[in-house]
């Protein structure tokens, strides 16, 4: 029996796809965890959201100092998790002490 036939000499069997498609980089399909679940980054999305570098992002990873979600050894993170980064990390204005400027 012959196991490398042409398409054509396959009778009544579907062609197989000519090209597989890659999942772009970046988001990861949206998974249901019900409210304020959202979908997973990689370190590249998560870079893009945090206006920084992958090699950053994995800096605060590996200090512990992001929140991420381990998927085999992908790691993966969330908006709310980036959320919650973005607002421990928030610095606001000095208050004037100089009586010059009251």
């Amino acid at each position: 029996m012959r196991r490398n036939r042409a398409p054509e000499e396959r009778a009544g069997e579907e062609p197989l796809p000519v090209k597989m498609t890659r999942r772009k980089r970046g988001v990861l399909p949206e998974h249901d965890e019900g409210e304020g679940s959202g979908s997973l980054l990689d370190y590249e999305a998560a870079a893009a959201y945090l206006c920084t570098t992958p090699r950053h992002v994995r800096e605060l990873w590996a200090r512990r100092q992001l929140a991420a979600i381990k998927v085999g050894r992908c790691v993966r993170f969330t908006k709310g998790d980036l959320d919650v980064f973005i607002a421990a990390n928030r610095v606001g204005a000095a208050r004037s002490t100089s009586s010059r400027f009251r």
